[in-house]
C-alpha cells in the first residue's frame, strides 16, 4: 500500500511540474471581447473577428486583391478556459483553441468551419488597432 501511495504522489508531482502554470494569465478568460485577425492561408485575404462583451460578434472577410471587405458573418460565441466556440447565424460553427505547441499567444481553429481561421491572433480592443487598409475598407463597408 505504501508503494502505491508513493507512485501516486510521484505521478501527481510530475503532472504539476509538467503543467505550464506560467501560461495561465495568457490563456483565454471569460472576457474575450476585442478584435482578432485570422490568417488561414486559404484565400488571398484574411478574416477579422469582432467580438463584443454581450456574447455576439461578426466575422469580416477582407480581400487583399480588391482592398475590400467581401462579407460579414454574424455569430454568437461561448468561451471556456481554453476555447471559444463561434456559432454563426447560417448554422455553421468554428471552435478556436488556445494551444501551447508552437501557437503561443494565438488561437487555432480545431474544428468546424475553419476557412481563413487556421491561426487567429488578438489584434486589440479598438478598430484603430487593426491594419489601416482594413479600417478604410470597414468604413466603406458600413456605409
Amino acid at each position: 500500500m505504501k508503494q502505491r501511495s508513493k507512485v501516486l504522489c510521484v505521478g501527481a508531482c510530475c503532472a504539476l511540474v509538467l503543467t505550464p502554470w506560467g501560461k495561465i494569465p495568457e490563456m483565454i478568460s471569460s472576457d474575450v471581447s476585442g478584435y482578432y485577425i485570422g490568417n488561414g492561408g486559404l484565400s488571398s485575404g484574411y478574416k477579422v473577428l469582432k467580438v463584443d462583451r454581450t456574447g455576439y460578434g461578426e466575422m469580416y472577410s477582407y480581400d487583399v486583391m480588391h482592398h475590400g471587405i467581401l462579407n460579414a458573418y454574424p455569430f454568437k460565441y461561448s468561451a471556456t478556459f481554453l476555447s471559444i466556440t463561434l456559432d454563426f447565424t447560417n448554422g455553421s460553427q468554428a471552435v478556436l483553441f488556445e494551444g501551447w505547441l508552437g501557437l503561443e499567444g494565438r488561437l487555432h481553429c480545431s474544428k468546424g468551419s475553419c476557412g481563413g481561421l487556421g491561426n487567429v491572433s488578438r489584434a486589440g480592443e479598438r478598430v484603430a488597432d487593426l491594419p489601416e487598409e482594413f479600417q478604410r475598407a470597414l468604413s466603406i463597408f458600413k456605409h
